[in-house]
Protein backbone atom coordinates (compact mmCIF):
# COMPACT_ATOMS: atom_id res chain seq x y z
CA UNK A 1 0.00 0.00 0.00
CA UNK A 2 2.96 2.49 0.90
CA UNK A 3 4.78 1.81 -2.51
CA UNK A 4 1.03 2.67 -4.40
CA UNK A 5 0.88 5.68 -2.11
CA UNK A 6 4.29 7.05 -3.44
CA UNK A 7 3.82 6.44 -6.65
CA UNK A 8 0.48 8.40 -7.24
CA UNK A 9 0.96 11.22 -4.71
CA UNK A 10 3.60 13.34 -2.40
CA UNK A 11 2.57 12.56 0.66
CA UNK A 12 4.67 11.82 3.39
CA UNK A 13 3.89 8.65 5.10
CA UNK A 14 4.46 7.18 8.52
CA UNK A 15 3.91 3.32 8.27
CA UNK A 16 2.58 1.98 11.55
CA UNK A 17 4.03 -1.74 12.53
CA UNK A 18 2.95 -3.85 15.34
CA UNK A 19 7.12 -4.88 16.27
CA UNK A 20 10.46 -3.17 16.17
CA UNK A 21 11.21 -6.11 14.48
CA UNK A 22 8.47 -5.83 11.73
CA UNK A 23 9.25 -2.08 12.04
CA UNK A 24 13.45 -2.67 11.21
CA UNK A 25 12.38 -5.05 8.57
CA UNK A 26 10.43 -2.59 7.03
CA UNK A 27 13.01 0.27 7.32
CA UNK A 28 15.42 -1.55 5.64
CA UNK A 29 13.42 -1.94 2.15
CA UNK A 30 12.49 1.91 2.70
CA UNK A 31 15.93 2.77 2.79
CA UNK A 32 16.80 0.13 0.50
CA UNK A 33 14.59 1.51 -2.37
CA UNK A 34 15.28 5.63 -1.27
CA UNK A 35 11.88 6.21 -0.04
CA UNK A 36 13.33 7.28 3.83
CA UNK A 37 13.01 11.13 3.04
CA UNK A 38 8.91 9.86 1.88
CA UNK A 39 8.47 6.80 4.56
CA UNK A 40 8.99 6.28 8.22
CA UNK A 41 8.09 3.60 10.58
CA UNK A 42 6.36 3.81 14.06
CA UNK A 43 5.84 1.24 16.16
CA UNK A 44 2.67 0.59 17.92
CA UNK A 45 -1.04 -1.00 17.61
CA UNK A 46 -4.51 0.53 18.26
CA UNK A 47 -5.19 -1.05 20.66
CA UNK A 48 -2.93 0.52 23.26
CA UNK A 49 -3.20 3.88 21.93
CA UNK A 50 -0.65 5.14 20.07
CA UNK A 51 1.79 7.55 21.17
CA UNK A 52 1.14 10.12 18.34
CA UNK A 53 -0.27 13.23 18.44
CA UNK A 54 -3.90 14.06 18.40
CA UNK A 55 -4.34 15.35 14.67
CA UNK A 56 -1.28 14.15 13.59
CA UNK A 57 -2.48 13.12 9.77
CA UNK A 58 -4.25 14.27 6.84
CA UNK A 59 -5.15 10.33 5.28
CA UNK A 60 -4.71 7.25 7.36
CA UNK A 61 -5.36 3.88 5.37
CA UNK A 62 -5.03 0.14 6.23
CA UNK A 63 -5.08 -3.24 4.73
CA UNK A 64 -6.02 -6.07 6.48
CA UNK A 65 -8.27 -7.16 9.25
CA UNK A 66 -6.95 -4.36 12.30
CA UNK A 67 -10.63 -3.44 13.13
CA UNK A 68 -11.78 -7.20 13.00
CA UNK A 69 -10.65 -8.55 16.39
CA UNK A 70 -10.25 -7.10 19.67
CA UNK A 71 -12.15 -3.65 20.79
CA UNK A 72 -13.06 -2.20 17.21
CA UNK A 73 -14.48 0.80 18.93
CA UNK A 74 -11.18 1.83 21.09
CA UNK A 75 -9.50 1.54 17.69
CA UNK A 76 -11.85 3.44 15.48
CA UNK A 77 -11.79 6.57 17.87
CA UNK A 78 -7.84 6.22 17.96
CA UNK A 79 -7.76 6.38 14.46
CA UNK A 80 -10.35 9.53 14.83
CA UNK A 81 -8.08 10.91 17.54
CA UNK A 82 -5.11 10.92 15.28
CA UNK A 83 -6.85 12.65 11.89
CA UNK A 84 -6.53 15.99 11.23
CA UNK A 85 -10.00 18.11 10.68
CA UNK A 86 -10.83 17.80 6.94
CA UNK A 87 -8.56 14.25 6.97
CA UNK A 88 -10.36 10.49 5.75
CA UNK A 89 -9.20 7.16 7.05
CA UNK A 90 -10.13 3.92 5.60
CA UNK A 91 -9.29 0.39 6.46
CA UNK A 92 -10.41 -3.03 5.76
CA UNK A 93 -10.18 -5.68 3.08
CA UNK A 94 -11.35 -8.48 1.24
CA UNK A 95 -9.82 -10.93 3.93
CA UNK A 96 -10.01 -13.58 0.84
CA UNK A 97 -8.46 -17.01 2.75
CA UNK A 98 -9.77 -16.11 6.09
CA UNK A 99 -11.76 -18.34 7.85
CA UNK A 100 -15.18 -17.50 8.65
CA UNK A 101 -15.29 -18.33 12.09
CA UNK A 102 -12.42 -15.32 12.20
CA UNK A 103 -14.75 -12.46 10.31
CA UNK A 104 -16.70 -10.05 11.75
CA UNK A 105 -20.26 -9.73 10.09
CA UNK A 106 -20.73 -6.73 8.80
CA UNK A 107 -23.97 -5.75 10.88
CA UNK A 108 -21.58 -6.16 13.76
CA UNK A 109 -18.82 -3.66 12.58
CA UNK A 110 -21.48 -1.38 12.17
CA UNK A 111 -22.80 -1.58 15.39
CA UNK A 112 -19.32 -1.03 16.50
CA UNK A 113 -19.18 2.01 14.11
CA UNK A 114 -22.66 3.21 15.72
CA UNK A 115 -21.16 2.84 19.69
CA UNK A 116 -18.30 5.08 18.75
CA UNK A 117 -20.34 8.20 18.87
CA UNK A 118 -18.46 9.33 15.61
CA UNK A 119 -20.54 10.67 13.27
CA UNK A 120 -18.99 10.76 10.18
CA UNK A 121 -18.01 6.80 10.43
CA UNK A 122 -19.42 4.43 7.53
CA UNK A 123 -19.30 0.40 6.61
CA UNK A 124 -18.95 -0.12 3.15
CA UNK A 125 -19.32 -4.06 2.74
CA UNK A 126 -20.34 -4.20 -1.64
CA UNK A 127 -16.27 -4.80 -2.61
CA UNK A 128 -14.58 -6.42 1.06
CA UNK A 129 -15.85 -4.84 3.91
CA UNK A 130 -14.02 -1.28 4.62
CA UNK A 131 -14.63 0.95 7.38
CA UNK A 132 -14.51 4.93 6.31
CA UNK A 133 -13.83 7.47 8.53
CA UNK A 134 -14.05 11.47 7.96
CA UNK A 135 -13.61 14.44 10.36
CA UNK A 136 -14.90 17.32 8.89
CA UNK A 137 -14.87 20.78 9.73
CA UNK A 138 -17.86 20.77 11.41
CA UNK A 139 -15.89 18.38 14.29
CA UNK A 140 -14.31 21.88 14.79
CA UNK A 141 -17.98 23.39 15.76
CA UNK A 142 -17.69 25.35 12.49
CA UNK A 143 -20.14 24.82 9.63
CA UNK A 144 -19.43 23.34 6.32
Amino acid sequence: MQQGFVEITNLKITALYPSEKVAKEAWQRIAKANLNDRISCKVGKLDDGLSIAAESFDLIAGIGPVLIWGDREKKMREIYRILRPGGAALFGGKYLGMPDFRKVSSKDLRTSAANTSISSIQVNDNMGQWVEIRKGIRDRGLRD
